[in-house]
């Protein structure tokens, strides 16, 4: 029994001393890689902008899409048709029709505008009253507003056609229409992110690809060395992953700290311009969740890249 619990505590030490030994060996390797990145300032400045700038122009566009939502959101709720009379129906009928139309299942509220109070508004939304006082006729005619119960597209279109086909009926319009075709212009918007996140990513992979095939490179004998001593490839390769680690790191950080400045920069302007058109706007800048997903972003195509170039390359270099 003696025997087993010292062979149980000489393998319990072992496997500590050999885990004290991996985590001395990592960190020796992730402070002497960050020295070489150092060592030559201009380059690694050079890369760490590259992925920055590549980072942070489709980050600046989902910011500005989501900013755009902010304001078209509120424009989704309500859809509503216009009703626009025909000049010959009386004040009376079309009150009575605002009614009738009110009482179907289909239909949950109804407005009605009479020709003097929709030029009222008119003259008030556009500052046009001089102009408008100096008509000798009201060229508007009564309107009614009408609220569908259920917004969807197939519901909304149904009730336009049986709107047109009232006898009193000169025109119906869907308010919501210029609403849908910024909804999709928003959406075209959204794939065009998407296609040149993609291709901004794939031009890190490269830069940092070639950033790394370089240190390789520079340290060509001292890997040839290495290997003539029996490192493996995967020895040899744990440097340039830091390298590569750190490269991703700091152009997340760097990504982050432009869309802030451009953030911090475009805020007066903007708000001050939106909130003409919405009351309740408020620019959003890139929150913490964001620009932690930035810098993981970052790391993790700088990751790739490295793997791909040190894979490639530290397995053609062979001792002779």
């Amino acid at each position: 029994m003696a025997r087993i619990k010292k062979g149980a505590v000489a393998r319990k030490i072992h496997f500590a001393e050999k885990r004290d030994a991996w985590v001395r060996h990592h960190r020796y390797l992730a402070m002497d890689s960050m020295k070489q990145m150092l060592k030559r300032p201009l380059s690694a400045a050079l890369t760490w902008m590259v992925i920055a700038i590549a980072l942070s122009l489709p980050t600046l566009m989902v910011m500005a899409l989501l900013n755009l939502k902010q304001i078209t959101g509120p424009l989704n709720e309500g859809a509503q048709l216009s009703l626009y009379l025909d000049k010959s129906v009386s004040a009376n009928r079309a009150e009575q029709l605002a009614i009738e139309l009110k009482q179907r299942p289909e239909i949950k509220g109804t407005r009605y505008i009479s020709p003097n109070d929709g030029l009222q508004e008119f003259k008030e939304f556009s500052g046009l009253g001089n102009i408008i006082d100096s008509l000798e006729d009201n060229p508007l005619p009564a309107l009614i507003v009408i609220q569908p119960v259920e917004e969807t597209a197939a519901t909304v279109e149904g009730l336009k056609i049986m709107l047109e086909a009232l006898p009193e009926a000169e025109t119906v319009q869907l308010d919501l229409i210029w609403v849908q075709r910024l909804n999709q212009i928003s959406r075209i918007a959204e794939r065009v992110v998407g296609v040149l996140g993609l291709i901004l990513s794939m031009a890190v992979v490269l830069v940092v690809g070639n950033t790394i095939r370089l240190a390789i490179e520079s340290r060509r004998d001292e890997i040839l060395v290495i290997k003539l001593v029996g490192a493996t490839d995967a020895f040899v390769r744990r440097p340039f992953l830091y390298m590569g680690f750190w490269y991703g790191l700091a152009g997340g950080i760097f990504a982050v700290i432009i869309v802030t400045t451009c953030y911090w920069y475009l805020h007066e302007p903007v708000t001050r311009l939106i909130s003409t058109l919405s009351a309740g706007f408020i620019f959003e800048s890139i929150h913490w969740w964001g620009a932690l997903l930035v810098i993981v972003t970052s790391i993790s195509i700088s990751m790739f890249g490295t793997v791909m170039a040190v894979s490639r390359h530290i397995r053609a270099i062979e001792p002779t």
